[in-house]
């Protein structure tokens, strides 16, 4: 393309010049790293003003030219990509889990999507204000587009969009590609959001989704044939696991993967051997070092983990297999002492809200967690060490967590 040059500046390292084809005029910064002009738009067509521009942006690029920092007007799919490249090293490294790389990956897709419609491709055409309409686009419109439903996205998600575009751009500006930041704020307010998942228990379906699972364990007739020894092993397992879930607040994967049986210590309290024997009290050492921290939990769900230690020795002596250790995880596949697959444990508990009717009512197997914090709250119990004791701060326990009824609200307040 041919240019015209009108003003040379700074002994010829920069120059104003016009495309024949474009209104707008150009700078041209000299690198002499690369033996080569860098071209940035002015995005005037007046000279005099175009000179001001050439000179601002000369005082701010060229400490970067001197530092080898690359001023290539990368597009943006360019910076996303290096920025999750960037985060797989830190997968990689063992700093941050596989899963928080695909969400990071998804959500920076359904940005990219947007900054395409809105024409924002390269990172020379971000301003501070270009994402101002992103967060009415993400919440009303993205469904539509990514997965063909029109459905309003929940806050929660709308926010996570937002944090991971921000993390972004925050990267782009510690690597000085950019030298602002965004106007692209989270929601603060749940404008009485109607919650549709992880929804607690109320006790009445507690008791009967235990007592399904406790049907389920010592049931050994599957809907074909006879259930396999291992099969009814993971049965026993997930409802022992459901047990502990609601009895001690964890996080699902910091049971299924983590929790080692060194990591358990029963108390025993009591007067008498028996009444040791049977006490619940336990403390339960959570390991969750690459997440929200690693913390003593201390519990009731000591017999059922006593019981369950019980059965597994008794079943892998029956079947050849080698006695537990300390290291051994507590709900460990016996046949090779890793975790079971996750997605064991979501068909049980489908099968289980199956045969009691109770599917479509929001509950998952995080609701146990939802149903402890709300169990010890009408207990009376301290909500900052209800906090501490589940391993996060009492602003989230009270925003994700506390879902007391108006009943139970009317019992603490108004019955004597």
């Amino acid at each position: 393309m041919r240019y015209e040059q009108l003003q040379s500046l700074m002994d010829g390292d920069l120059q104003v010049i016009k495309y024949d084809e474009r209104k707008n005029l150009y700078v041209r910064f000299y690198d002499k790293r690369k033996q080569a002009y860098v071209t940035r738009s002015l995005g005037t067509s007046e000279l005099s003003g175009a000179i001001d521009k050439a000179i601002k942006l000369w005082q701010q690029l060229t400490p970067l030219i001197e530092a080898g920092v690359p001023l290539d007007a990368s597009s943006l799919e360019d910076c996303v990509r290096d920025y999750l490249q960037s985060e797989k090293v830190r997968v990689d490294a063992g700093e941050v889990l596989p899963g928080m790389l695909r969400d990071k990956t998804t959500q920076l897709r359904t940005f990219l999507i947007y900054c395409r419609l809105q024409g924002i491709r390269q990172i020379s055409d971000v301003r501070p204000h270009s994402f101002n309409s992103f967060v009415e686009w993400r919440r009303d419109k993205s469904q539509k587009i990514t997965n063909g439903k029109d459905i309003r996205l929940k806050r929660t998600s709308l926010n996570k969009s937002i944090r991971e575009v921000r993390a972004l751009f925050k990267h782009l500006r510690k690597k000085r590609v950019i030298d602002f930041d965004i106007e692209l704020m989270e929601v603060s307010t749940r404008h009485e959001e109607v919650r549709t998942t992880n929804i607690a228990y109320t006790d009445e379906h507690w008791s009967q989704i235990e007592a399904e699972l406790l049907r389920r364990a010592k049931d050994i007739q599957g809907e074909r044939r006879e259930l396999l020894p291992s099969q009814r092993y993971f049965r026993q397992l997930f409802k022992t696991f459901m047990q502990v879930m609601v009895h001690c607040g964890a996080r699902p994967t910091e049971l299924t993967s983590k929790l080692e049986w060194r990591d358990v210590t029963f108390l025993n309290i009591g007067k008498t051997p028996t009444d040791q024997a049977m006490s619940a009290e336990c403390t339960l050492h959570i390991r969750n070092p690459r997440g929200k921290g690693s913390r003593i939990t201390a519990c009731d769900a000591g017999l059922f983990l006593k019981l369950w230690r019980n059965y597994v020795n008794s079943w892998r002596k029956a079947h050849g297999f080698q006695p537990i250790k300390k290291s051994t995880l507590v709900f460990a596949n016996p046949g090779d002492d890793t975790p079971y697959v996750y997605g064991n444990y979501s068909k049980q508990w489908n099968k289980t809200l199956d045969s009691l009717g109770l599917q479509g009512l929001g509950y998952t197997i995080r609701s146990a967690r939802g149903y402890y914090v709300t169990r010890q709250l009408a207990a009376g119990h301290s909500p900052y060490l209800i906090a501490k004791n589940c391993g996060h701060s009492p602003r989230i326990l009270q925003q994700n967590y506390e879902q007391l009824s108006p009943q139970e609200l009317i019992a603490e307040f108004c019955e004597s």
